[in-house]
């Protein structure tokens, strides 16, 4: 007759592996966190800039095609070209991304007015640079003709470079 085999099973073992693949797993589930939620972050960030950038390039070209472009410094409110329009345009989508910011006060703004109920304010502010020093940004406030509005600062052009030659042809001041 064959010899009848018995398998035991020691518990205390198993119980002893099953505890101490739990901080493994915690440690492993932390760093798969701490990985993945950078990276949706910045995919929701970029998707909002591109889908403001996607936006502002139909308003920009409804304006040049019908309406033109109605800029506001210091209270006087002139029309201008397709060709500053298309300039702060062109500017804006080669910078990239800035950071999302909440709405803020703007300091001394230039408004564009699309004609279609569309506005973009740009104004000077500050921001924290790589050093944590404040450095000057680019505020810009997009907002869409339904009231919602899309925020952020970028210390990759300044307020100057992108309108002073705009700000100088159509306001000029003694």
């Amino acid at each position: 007759m064959a010899e009848e085999r018995k398998f035991t099973v020691n518990k205390s073992n198993n119980a002893k592996r099953d505890k101490s693949l739990l901080p493994v797993l915690v440690i492993l589930i932390a760093v798969a966190m701490i990985g993945i939620l950078p990276m949706v972050y910045y995919s929701q960030n970029t998707y909002k800039f591109n889908s403001f950038l996607d936006d502002a390039r139909e308003s920009f070209v409804n304006a040049q095609k019908f309406n033109g472009f109605t800029a506001t410094y210091q209270n006087e409110t002139r029309q201008i070209d397709n060709d500053s329009g298309s300039w702060i345009f062109t500017v804006l989508s080669m910078i990239g991304r800035g950071i999302g910011c909440d709405e803020e006060e703007a300091i001394n703004p230039f408004v564009l007015d699309f004609g279609d109920g569309t506005t973009m304010l740009l104004s000077e502010s500050e921001m924290k640079g790589r050093y944590q020093n404040t450095v000057g940004a680019l505020y810009v406030e997009y907002t869409y003709s339904n009231g919602k509005k899309y925020c952020y600062k970028t210390d990759e052009t300044s307020f100057n470079y992108l309108l002073e030659s705009i700000i100088k042809y159509y306001f000029p001041h003694e």
